[in-house]
């Protein structure tokens, strides 16, 4: 009969609950407007215009506002959809590239959109007010989004043909679909069923497979090319966009419809799709507001939940002298309470268990609870009756604690066999015997409990039980509650994670009695600790009225593992450990692919282009030439630039020896970034002068010319002339000295046109420009012999001759 009367409510309440406000509208976009379509009249009602390609809409559920991306307009906008009249267009944040998907986390407010450029795509999300922008996944591919609220998930499909996802907190991304399907212009997440649904770009193939990407199935066959196309679902149906088409199917999984349904033909292509479904928090109904159960049996308190969005949570509270207290399904003695099963199973009901009941589930939305119902249990049989003088204690930190405890066997057959107690401290269940340290008591002869020493610890709810042949008898619930003790410090989180120079805060929450008298954090990196308070650099919080620690710009050097720390009169208190990771990225430097030689003397920028976050914190470059490498900085002579600001290489004049391979280098906090290496040539230098050849001597009143080759000539040559060396003495020759001829720029070999036998010696070249005088080696004429040889050679002023060259010329006798 109990089942009956259960099924019976379900559908009644069920009936009640879509009559009553699920009243659904259909909202879809094309080129330029935002349009609703009344699914139960038909009739389409513009919302909004100029919105230049919307791809993509959501619903803040808890706030009343849409969100869509405006593809070429590179915005995020919203609009409030409590009300169809006078609609507004709000901007949420300017987008850098083109936004595509976009989806809402009503939880923590954060708005999430995918992000479109050639050589970049990524996933990024803001606050609701278009605060803290943050990359959460950089790659080249994201297109269309979804979000596991219940999981903190990240669905995303991708122009690749690939469907991923990753943790909210940017962990554990991983491929569900890494192959077999097209690009994906939209999807949705179905936790209620387990199932992904998602539509083609190029072919408009509406698709589906479970959750973790197995089972992939075809539902609709788009038979269309390359348009963006719009999906969602209710509890019930799919529906999406084929070009110009609004249609709606049923689930796979479900008895399926041969064909999909056409809500509409429309005049332009849809681009994106959302079903507006009247959504609330949990609808929660226990039926019966009494039960009744003997001494020992299992009765269940039934409930039921209708829920949309999907509950998350289900537990139950029980009020008993006005105290509250929490049951769920990890609860001792205790079975249900749980999002598929919601009803309260008590295995063994006891008179402790006798109280009212409520019925609470949760959802995105908030919560929703039922009307009380009340559990008495019937003693049938003579167990004992365990009586307690008071249900309430308040006692000192340090002090001991009697709690007065009574066993009443009067007309029983059974003597006690057993006595113990039960503390629950938060849902955590300790049972006290005689031999358990720091008490006395808890015996047959001694049923009241004595806690010799009390601590924060002992605070919670005691029960005391007997126990004979028949069962177990047990007191009223009494309340101790521990005035004093060292402060209890929480941090909630046990991971942060900021970005580099962003602001983060450390929460901690504490409870103290006596009042604290000092907060702090303590920092441990590689073993060694540092103690942060409210008069550290860099720091806000860590105070009394605000313990939390707020770093103001983190950076690396913050990463670590703090603790919250507080102090009374007691003692101290510490917190769990929070650890804090900064992120950031190493610099990416580009320099030019190529640079046209430069001329000697001329001024050369090398660009050097440096993006880094966090900024760098030093610039050089390093020149490698014949295998040998120059740091080059700031500040080195000849140059200009190499700074953070101006990371570029100026050369104020460039000379044969800046020739080589040119490397821009940034370090920021996260490392070394380097660029590509450029090949830099310098045009010209010292003259190069040589003698290649030579003219013998053969007797008075022949002519000479010793050949001078000059090369390099750049900067052009000003001036040539030539020394003669003998015994220790030099002369210099000009084209103006007598008997000479050539000795010019243009002609700068040395004629001699009467030839002495007493002109032997040796002969050097000299060629001048602006940078300096380069020279040849010696030539030696001599009149003793008659072999003739010549080598061709190089030699600066200044430098070590290497090689003598000698002309040698005899006469033969007659």
């Amino acid at each position: 009969m109990k089942k009956t009367y259960d099924l019976l409510f379900k559908t009644m309440l069920t009936l009640c609950f879509l009559g009553s406000s699920y009243q659904n509208t259909l909202l879809f976009s094309t080129q330029d407007f935002i349009n609703e379509l009344d699914l139960d009249s038909g009739n389409v009602t513009v919302l909004a215009s100029g919105v230049d390609f919307v791809f993509s809409m959501d619903y803040d559920y808890k706030h009343g506002f849409v969100y869509l991306s405006r593809y070429y307009k590179k915005d995020i906008q919203k609009f409030n959809y409590t009300t169809v009249e006078n609609i507004i267009l709000e901007t949420v944040i300017v987008t850098e590239y083109y936004p595509v998907g976009v989806a809402i986390d009503t939880v923590n407010s954060h708005v999430y959109w995918t992000e479109q450029l050639a050589l970049s795509r990524q996933i990024r999300r803001c606050n609701f007010d278009g605060t803290n922008p943050v990359v959460i996944l950089d790659e080249k591919s994201p297109w269309a989004i979804s979000l596991d609220l219940i999981n903190r998930l990240i669905y995303y499909g991708t122009f690749k043909g690939t469907i991923g996802r990753l943790e909210m907190n940017r962990t554990n991304q991983e491929n569900i679909i890494s192959n077999g399907i097209g690009h994906v212009s939209d999807l949705n997440i179905d936790m209620n069923s387990g199932y992904i649904y998602w539509i083609e770009y190029g072919s408009g193939d509406l698709k589906s497979a479970t959750i973790n990407g197995s089972n992939v199935n075809i539902l609709f066959d788009g038979n269309s090319s390359n348009t963006e196309h719009g999906l969602d679902t209710d509890d019930k149906y799919i529906y999406f966009s084929s070009i110009k088409q609004l249609l709606r199917i049923q689930k796979f999984h479900e008895n399926m419809e041969k064909e999909p349904y056409v809500l509409l033909n429309a005049t332009e292509t849809i681009y994106s799709v959302l079903m507006h479904k009247t959504k609330g928090v949990p609808i929660v109904d226990v039926g019966d507001t009494i039960y009744s159960s003997g001494y020992g049996e299992k009765i269940t308190l039934f409930c039921n939940v209708i829920s949309y969005p999907p509950v998350t949570k289900v537990y139950w509270e029980k009020v008993v002298n006005g105290m509250t207290i929490v049951l769920n399904s990890l609860t001792v003695g205790i079975e249900g309470a749980l999002v598929d099963d919601p009803s309260l199973i008590i295995v063994h009901s006891t008179t402790a268990d006798i109280g009212n009941y409520t019925c609470v589930a949760r959802n995105s939305v908030g919560i929703g609870k039922s009307k009380a119902t009340s559990l008495d249990v019937i003693v049938k049989q003579k167990i004992p009756i365990v009586n307690i003088e008071s249900n309430n204690y308040v006692v000192m930190y340090g002090s001991s604690l009697t709690m007065a405890c009574s066993i009443s066997t009067s007309g029983q057959s059974f003597e006690v066999r057993k006595i113990y107690w039960k503390k629950n401290s938060s849902g955590i269940i300790t049972t006290i015997v005689e031999d358990t340290d720091g008490i006395s008591g808890s015996s047959i002869e001694v049923p009241s409990l004595t806690i010799l020493n009390v601590t924060t610890s002992e605070s919670g709810i005691y029960t005391c039980f007997a126990k004979n042949g028949i069962g177990t008898g047990q007191s009223k619930h009494i309340n101790v509650t521990v005035t004093g003790g060292v402060p209890i410090v929480d941090v909630g989180d046990t991971l942060y994670s900021s970005g580099y120079g962003e602001k983060i805060t450390l929460f901690c929450n504490m409870t103290s009695d006596p009042s604290v008298t000092k907060v702090y954090w303590e920092k441990v990196v590689n073993g060694t600790l540092n103690v942060l308070n409210s008069w550290t650099t860099g720091i806000k919080g860590a105070s009394f009225d605000d313990p939390s620690l707020i770093i103001v710009h983190s950076t690396t050097a913050d990463i670590g593992n703090y603790t919250c720390v507080a102090t009374n009169s007691v003692g101290t208190g510490k917190s769990k450990a929070t650890s804090l990771e900064v992120v950031g990225e190493l610099p990416t430097v580009s320099v030019v692919s190529s640079l046209k030689p430069v001329k000697y003397g001329e001024r050369v920028n090398i660009l050097c282009v440096v993006k880094a976050f966090p900024i760098p914190t030093k610039v050089h470059w390093e020149k490698i030439s014949n295998g040998i490498t120059k740091v080059i900085s700031n500040g080195t002579d000849g140059t200009d630039g190499i700074t953070v600001e101006n990371p570029s290489l100026i050369l104020l004049h460039a000379t044969d020896s800046d020739s080589g391979h040119y490397k821009c280098f940034a370090v920021n906090e996260f490392g070394l970034g380097y660029s590509s290496s450029v090949k830099l040539t310098v045009i010209g230098g010292l003259p190069e002068v040589s003698v290649p050849s030579m003219m013998h001597l053969t007797g008075t009143g022949y002519t000479i010319t010793i050949t001078c080759s000059v090369k390099n000539t750049y900067p052009e040559v000003s001036n040539v002339y030539w020394q003669r060396y003998l015994h220790g003495s030099t002369t210099m020759i000009h084209s103006n000295s007598i008997g000479i001829k050539g000795v010019t720029v243009e002609n700068p070999s040395l004629i001699i046109p009467y030839a002495m036998e007493s002109m032997t010696g040796e002969y050097i070249c000299f060629a001048e420009n602006s940078v300096g005088t380069g020279s040849s080696l010696p030539a030696k004429l001599t009149g003793l012999i008659t072999t003739i040889a010549m080598v061709g050679a190089i030699a600066a002023v200044g430098s070590t001759v290497a090689a003598i060259l000698a002309y040698i010329h005899t006469k033969k006798k007659s």
